[in-house]
């Protein structure tokens, strides 16, 4: 049984050095969460739940170690979080988190206990964790076909950096969930090994939405199936009235500076007919293999490749398609310290821009005119950072 806390904005939850904790915990509308320890243990004893997931003897869902519904201004640091019964730590309908110097832990062997999962929440800044679970390590999600798109909250404005881990499944992943759509993320300094994949792009038919201005950079990988996948063809449905003519756009994904050792399959670039995956580009992307590593597959994908090993497939080696790679298709946005009306005015200018965005010195027309700052001191073509990370470290 899951217990539930209904906060005021005066109130916060510590867990300071906290005792182990043998029950999930689901936190709902609370303004402002504080959820600091001293690498203290949540352990959702997951044993149980699994078993009897494994038997098909378990009528009810299993649930999540910490879930954050319609929250805003969370932070959840220094503590350890392990054998949930199902995903660990899942903020949804959430605004402004912090998730930093966190632990997850889960055997590989464990079913479906991802390690951090972003859903429907914007504003997220998640670094310095260390994964190691039964499914992906971290995922950004955003609602279930039919559900996710009449819901329709977009996940976006999210930074991650500084991952470490290994787990069966993705070491960083988008979807397969996206029906409301996932936007403006920015990837970095990540370090898998034992990996099924390094980083994996997924969607299917009836989920509709998109995946759009996605920028992982700074990957090592050492050991995995497949170093990168980019599907449409994946994950199931939650029953059978999704319609299968919702199809989502998957547009402007950068993954650059990945090395890869022990990699099997370097990578599968997986459209759909009627959806093609645009704007997909790969730079100095290295992957090795003990033996001949199985060559890169594509189909109904275009984009551009510099610098990749093994050489990139066609689709994304055509001449006439690199242009749309010159530039970076996320813009990394800098700010001073969290302004939400700042922050959200930024935004609005930066998407109305045409791509490609560059870093011309414009100023942009905000509530006051001491507001305006320019481009040149707020952007640069390397990604998109959330000003939570930023206002972190202050």
């Amino acid at each position: 049984m899951a217990v539930a806390f209904k906060m005021s904005s005066s109130q916060v939850l510590a867990a300071v050095a906290l005792p182990v904790s043998t029950r999930p915990i689901h936190i709902e509308s609370s303004a402002f969460l504080g959820h600091a320890g001293e690498n203290g243990t949540i352990d959702g004893q997951g044993s149980v739940w699994w078993d009897m997931w494994k038997k098909r003897t378990l009528p009810f869902t299993r649930p999540h170690l910490l879930e954050l519904m319609y929250s805003t201004d969370v932070v959840v640091s220094n503590l350890v979080f392990q054998d949930s019964p199902f995903w660990n730590v899942h903020p949804v309908y959430c605004s402004n988190v912090v998730i930093a110097n966190v632990t997850v832990l889960a055997p590989h062997d464990s079913p479906n206990t991802d390690g951090i999962d972003i859903d429907s929440s914007n504003n997220v800044c998640v670094e310095d964790c260390y994964i190691s679970v039964g499914d992906d390590l971290i995922s950004i999600k955003s609602g279930w076909d039919e559900y996710g798109i009449a819901f329709s909250r977009p996940s976006s404005g999210i930074t991650i950096r500084r991952i470490s881990g290994s787990g069966p499944f993705a070491g960083f992943a988008v979807g397969s969930e996206t029906s409301g759509g996932v936007e403006n993320v920015f990837v970095e300094h990540m370090d898998f090994f034992s990996m099924g994949v390094g980083i994996h792009i997924k969607t299917n038919l009836g989920r509709g939405g998109f995946i759009r201005n996605i920028t992982v950079s700074e990957v090592t990988l050492n050991g995995a199936r497949f170093g990168l996948r980019i599907a449409g063809d994946v994950g199931g449905h939650p029953d059978t009235s999704y319609n299968p003519n919702m199809l989502p756009a998957v547009d402007s994904v950068t993954i650059k500076n990945v090395w890869g050792q022990n990699i099997k399959q370097a990578g599968l670039v997986r459209g759909i007919r009627n959806s093609v995956f645009s704007r997909i580009c790969l730079s100095n992307v290295k992957l090795y293999g003990s033996a001949a590593i199985g060559p890169w597959k594509c189909r109904d994908v275009s984009g551009g490749a510099l610098d990749v090993q093994p050489s990139p497939c066609t689709e994304l080696a055509s001449t006439s398609e690199k242009g749309s790679c010159t530039v970076s298709s996320a813009v990394k946005v800098i700010l001073s310290g969290f302004n939400p009306e700042l922050h959200m005015s930024w935004n609005s200018a930066i998407a109305s821009r045409p791509f490609p965005w560059t870093a011309s010195p414009v100023s942009i027309a905000l509530a006051s005119p001491a507001q305006a700052r320019s481009t040149t001191d707020m952007v640069t073509e390397l990604g998109w950072t959330s000003s939570f990370c930023i206002s972190l470290k202050k």
